[in-house]
C-alpha cells in the first residue's frame, strides 16, 4: 500500500473516531430541545356581529425552539358558516423563538334580527415535537346588533367563605349555558363580586379557588333586568367530614313552627331537580337535622296544604351549622297573592313595605305600626299578617284581589336607619319569594357588596311583577313610597 493511500485510511478513521465521539453530544443537544405547546388564550369569546371578525391568538408556552406548526379549524353550533361567519381553516407556523399567531375569523353582519349563535376554533395536528395543551377548543358568541334585538339581563354575585362569612377574591367563576357551554369566566374582585351581561336564558355559576370546595348556583337572566344570585359559600378543604345542618321551619302566615314536612336536599343553590343527597322531617316545634357531605345545598320544603318551598343550607365539615330556617306558606286562594321576606342573624330588623293605590288622593302605605298593618277597600285588601323584629323572619304581606294601577314592596333596614354607609342589609341574605295560589311567582335576593337601608325590590304593575332590585338610603320608615 502506497504512502498516500495509508494516510488517506488515518484520515477517514480519525474523521470517523470524531464524528462517534461527536454523536452523543448531538444527540444530547438535541434532546434538549423544547418546542413548546401549543393552546388557545381562552376557552371562550364574544363578538360582536359589526366588529367584522372575531380574533383569536394562539399561544407557544413552555419552550420555542424549533419550527413547529399546527392546523386550526371552525365550526358551526348555533351559528351558519356562510351567513352568521366564514369558515376558516388552515395551519399556523411558528418559527424558531416565535410564540404567539392568530385566527381571524370574519364575522358576517347582517339586517336579521337574531338570539345568541355559537361556533367553535378548536387546533389539531401539532408537529416538530409540539404537542397542544387545553384550551384547545374555544366557544365563541356572537352578539347580535340590529335595533330589534333582544336586550342582556345581568347577573351579580358574591363569593365568601363560608366559615368566616367573608368575602373570597380571586376565585374563579365560570358561566355555563342551558347547554352545559362555558359562556363567559371571570375572577372574583377584592370584595368577592363577580358580574356578568348575558342573554335571556337559565344559567349555571360555578366557583373556584384553591384551599376551597368548588361549588355552583343556578340562576335565570331576563331580558333588561338586573338579576342578583344567592353568595356561594366556600368551604375550605381542611372541613373534610361531613357536616350537620339544622333549622327550623315556620309557616309564613302565622309566623309559628311547622311540623311534619319533608326536606329533600340537592346539592348546589337554586338547584329544583336532580339527585336527592339527604332529608329530614321536621319535629313537634318545627326543627330538623341533617347529616350531609361538605358543600352548599337546596332543600325543597314539601307538606300537605303548603305551597312546595325552598331553602339554602351549607354544610361545614366536623361542626354543625344551625339556624339555617326556612318558611312554607299555606296555598293561596286564586285571588291572593303573598309575599314573604326572610333573612340571617343581621340585621335584626328588616321591615316590609307596600304602598299603593287607595282610591283617593292618596296611596296606601302598609307597614308595621298597628294604625297602617292592614288597608281595605269594598274590592281589595292588604295585610301585614306577621312582623319578626328579632332576625331571620318571616315577614309576610297577603294582598287580596290586586286591583290596576302600581304597587311598590319596598325592604327597609329598621335597625340601621340612621346609617349614611351601612351595607349590612346588602350581607344579610335577605331572599323575597312571591306565591300566588299553589305557586312561586318570583324570587328575589338582595344585592350584594351595596350599601342602602332601603332595598325597593319590585312593583306590581296591572298585577304584573316588574323587578326593580335598587338600594338607597332611607331614615324615616313613614316616608318610604
Amino acid at each position: 500500500m502506497s504512502l498516500n493511500m495509508k494516510r488517506s485510511a488515518y484520515v477517514g478513521l480519525a474523521v470517523l473516531f470524531m464524528l462517534m465521539m461527536l454523536l452523543p453530544q448531538l444527540v444530547s443537544a438535541e434532546s434538549l430541545l423544547t418546542p413548546g405547546q401549543l393552546h388557545l388564550e381562552h376557552d371562550t369569546y364574544t363578538v360582536n356581529e359589526g366588529e367584522g371578525a372575531l380574533v383569536v391568538k394562539v399561544l407557544r408556552t413552555g419552550g420555542s425552539d424549533g419550527v413547529v406548526t399546527v392546523d386550526f379549524c371552525n365550526c358551526g353550533n348555533s351559528a351558519t358558516p356562510g351567513v352568521d361567519y366564514n369558515h376558516v381553516n388552515g395551519t399556523l407556523t411558528f418559527g424558531d423563538g416565535v410564540t404567539e399567531q392568530l385566527i381571524e375569523v370574519p364575522i358576517v353582519d347582517d339586517s336579521i334580527v337574531e338570539s345568541l349563535e355559537m361556533f367553535k376554533v378548536f387546533l389539531k395536528n401539532p408537529t416538530g415535537g409540539a404537542t397542544i395543551i387545553q384550551p384547545e377548543l374555544a366557544w365563541a358568541s356572537i352578539i347580535d346588533n340590529d335595533s330589534n334585538s333582544v336586550a342582556n339581563g345581568s347577573v351579580t354575585g358574591t363569593v365568601i367563605n363560608a366559615v368566616t362569612h367573608g368575602n373570597l377574591s380571586g376565585a374563579a367563576i365560570q358561566v355555563f349555558n342551558s347547554a352545559n357551554v362555558s359562556v363567559r369566566t371571570a375572577v372574583s374582585a377584592a370584595n368577592g363580586g363577580y358580574s356578568f351581561s348575558l342573554p335571556p336564558g337559565h344559567y349555571k355559576i360555578t366557583a373556584s379557588r384553591a384551599g376551597y370546595h368548588s361549588s355552583f348556583t343556578f340562576v335565570d337572566v331576563t331580558s333588561g333586568v338586573a338579576t342578583f344570585s344567592p353568595a356561594i359559600a366556600l368551604v375550605p378543604v381542611t372541613q373534610q367530614s361531613d357536616g350537620t345542618v339544622e333549622g327550623t321551619i315556620t309557616n309564613a302566615l302565622t309566623g309559628n313552627p311547622v311540623p311534619n314536612v319533608l326536606l329533600e336536599f340537592r346539592s348546589g343553590s337554586n338547584v329544583v331537580d336532580g339527585p336527592v343527597v339527604g332529608s329530614a322531617t321536621t319535629s313537634d316545634s318545627g326543627s330538623y337535622s341533617a347529616f350531609l357531605p361538605v358543600g352548599n345545598y337546596t332543600a325543597t320544603i314539601t307538606g300537605t296544604g303548603y305551597v312546595t318551598g325552598q331553602l339554602l343550607a351549607v354544610s361545614i365539615g366536623g361542626v354543625t351549622t344551625g339556624n339555617q330556617n326556612g318558611t312554607v306558606t299555606p296555598i293561596l286562594a286564586t285571588d291572593e297573592i303573598r309575599v314573604v321576606l326572610t333573612w340571617g342573624e343581621t340585621p335584626t330588623d328588616l321591615d316590609s313595605h307596600v304602598t299603593g293605590p287607595s282610591g283617593a288622593a292618596d296611596r296606601f302605605h302598609i307597614y308595621y305600626p298597628a294604625s297602617y298593618k292592614h288597608f281595605a277597600d269594598a274590592i281589595s285588601s292588604v295585610v301585614l299578617d306577621v312582623d319578626d323584629t328579632t332576625s331571620y323572619g318571616p315577614e309576610t304581606v297577603t294582598i287580596t284581589n290586586i286591583q290596576g294601577g302600581s304597587y311598590h314592596y319596598s325592604v327597609h333596614d329598621y335597625t340601621n336607619r340612621f346609617s349614611g354607609d351601612s351595607a349590612a342589609m346588602s350581607s344579610s341574605g335577605a331572599k323575597v319569594t312571591v306565591y300566588k295560589g299553589s305557586n312561586v311567582l318570583n324570587t328575589f335576593f338582595v344585592p350584594t357588596n351595596t350599601e342602602g337601608t332601603l332595598w325597593h325590590v319590585f312593583d306590581f304593575v296591572d298585577g304584573v311583577v316588574v323587578p326593580v332590585n335598587t338600594m338607597s338610603f332611607q331614615v324615616d320608615p313613614f316616608t318610604v313610597q
